[in-house]
């Protein structure tokens, strides 16, 4: 009777995960069948009614929330300053000023040691991907620096062993774009003294003073592929960021420390030029310990959206990014994949490991634009802008990730303002 019993139970329980099994593929299934309709739907229209799409996501979103869109909670600096520069380039200023001040309120320093409980360490190898508080050394030492994530609970996330370069880099870019594109001086004094500090903390990430920051693993927006040392990506926005304040400190007349400025800033030119470029291959690379990362990295063309690379260089890179790159929902982030992943384990294709993300694919086409390659940058626009509620694109073009990505809007909005800019590196 017992043995019955038990056997009973076993099948029920069979039956039971049976029946959840076959209803969550069910439910995956008419989720697919909505997303390719809606796809169709969008790659169906015209250009003009989809960026009037986009730009109605971004406002209706932001209008809500400050967090970059899906499950995720809370603001990310990095996306939100994404966002704030496609609202600036569609001219809703007040409210990216809005964000960038709303972002500020965290920055590291003595308010926040004060009132809020900052967390480290969940995406550091070092620290054992895990999250701890973090102590009044690591407080005072970071201090200018942009969070990671602002939680609701007055917790702070730096996500990895030290605060990122990106979400300090951005901010800094995007509050000087916000002062410097609508000539505001109240902006400008207001904000002056916290993009200084910021940017003071940026300088201080070059340890070996060589004029390149040096980074540990996922201290930036490449989160889980344990990047570090001297990360192209973070050199150009550390580029960016000097080039802005720079602007900003003429604009405020401030002339001893323009000058200063301009020539860190083509030391900075000079170093990654010199450094980073590899002739034989053609494009930029990371140096990992000490060594060249031949991995392709799409995020590379940030070096050309600011200004950067030669004109020469600039055309062989995105060359090879179409040769090795490109896909037809758009380009994949980075080729080769990565062997070791961490705290998550991707497998290629998977999430930040050679997917499609519509985001890094605006900062392409913005450089494609730049160097008046409008044909690609039209080409890569069409194949990548259906997708743009999608956080990611997998390889065999399903949508993947958070939805609706605000990200992906403000990037590529950001892009599609580039079509009308004559000149690389605008304010």
């Amino acid at each position: 009777m017992v043995k019955f019993v038990k056997e009973g139970r076993r099948q029920m329980s069979y039956s039971v995960r049976s029946y959840f099994t076959r209803l969550s593929w069910t439910l995956v299934g008419a989720l697919r069948r909505k997303q390719k309709k809606e796809i169709k739907r969008r790659k169906s229209m015209d250009l003009d009614d989809l960026v009037g799409e986009l730009k109605s996501g971004l406002l209706s979103h932001v209008s809500k929330s400050l967090s970059p869109g899906g499950w995720y909670k809370g603001i990310w600096a990095r996306d939100a300053m994404h966002i704030v520069r496609g609202l600036s380039a569609i001219k809703e200023y007040k409210k990216a000023k809005e964000i960038v001040e709303e972002v500020s309120n965290y920055q590291l320093g003595e308010k926040t040691r004060k009132n809020y409980k900052i967390v480290r360490g969940r995406g550091s190898k070092n620290l054992g991907y895990k999250p701890r508080e973090a102590d009044a050394e690591f407080r005072s030492i970071n201090d200018g620096a942009i969070p990671t994530t602002i939680y609701p609970n007055n917790r702070i996330e730096i996500y990895a062993e030290n605060p990122d370069i990106d979400s300090t880099a951005l901010w800094i870019i995007a509050a000087c774009e916000c002062a410097l594109r609508t000539n505001d001086l109240d902006f400008s004094r207001r904000n002056h003294n916290k993009i200084s500090k910021a940017l003071t903390w940026l300088s201080s990430r070059d340890i070996d003073r060589d004029f390149l920051l040096e980074q540990g693993e996922n201290e930036e927006q490449a989160d889980c592929l344990r990047r570090r040392g001297k990360v192209v990506f973070s050199q150009a926005l550390w580029f960016s960021a000097v080039d802005k304040v720079l602007k900003l400190e003429e604009f405020l007349n401030q002339k001893g420390r323009a000058l200063e400025l301009k020539d860190l800033k083509e030391k900075i030119r000079g170093a990654i030029n010199e450094k980073l470029w590899l002739e034989a291959e053609g494009y930029y690379v990371d140096y990992i310990d000490g060594k060249p990362d031949y991995k392709l990295n799409q995020d590379t063309s940030f070096l050309i959206t600011f200004g950067i690379a030669p004109n020469d260089r600039a055309k062989t890179m995105l060359n090879k990014m179409e040769e090795v790159l490109w896909n037809e929902y758009g380009a994949v982030n980075v080729l080769p994949p990565y062997e070791e992943t961490g705290p998550l384990k991707l497998k290629p294709g998977m999430y930040l490991n050679s997917a499609v993300w519509p985001w890094i694919c605006g900062y392409e086409i913005s450089a494609r634009f730049a160097v008046r390659d409008f044909e690609k940058a039209n080409e890569l626009l069409k194949r990548v802008l259906p997708y743009y509620p999608y956080e990611w694109i997998d390889l065999k073009g399903r949508p993947c990730g958070a939805y609706p990505f605000t990200t992906n809007m403000g990037s590529l909005l950001e892009a599609i303002s580039r079509k009308s800019q004559r000149f690389r590196n605008d304010p």
